[in-house]
């Protein structure tokens, strides 16, 4: 005899068994980039058009450089990575 309900049972498992860790992840990262994204496009914005040399010198400075960076790293990390290892844990669930 199970004393635990269904509900009770499944709560905080999710389809994969960890949907509670990545909505946290996903939520923190989705923060993270609410205030990454604009910082960059000003960024962005203001050497587009510019020439090569006055790029390069924009993003040698390090608030650009680190910016971008986080933008990239995070970005992907959400996009592609993220895809890329929901795709190895589903061929490995398969066996």
């Amino acid at each position: 005899m199970r004393y635990l309900t269904a509900r009770k049972r499944a709560e905080g498992r999710g389809a994969a068994g960890s949907a509670t860790e990545h909505h946290w992840s996903m939520t923190i990262s989705s923060v993270g980039l609410a205030f990454l994204v604009p910082s960059w496009l000003y960024v962005f914005g203001s050497a587009l058009g510019e020439s090569r040399t006055v790029v390069l010198e924009t993003f040698a400075r390090p608030f650009p450089a680190i910016v971008t960076a986080l933008v990239l790293v995070v970005g992907m990390r959400l996009g592609c990575l993220n895809h890329a290892l929901l795709t190895a844990e589903a061929i490995a669930a398969r066996g």
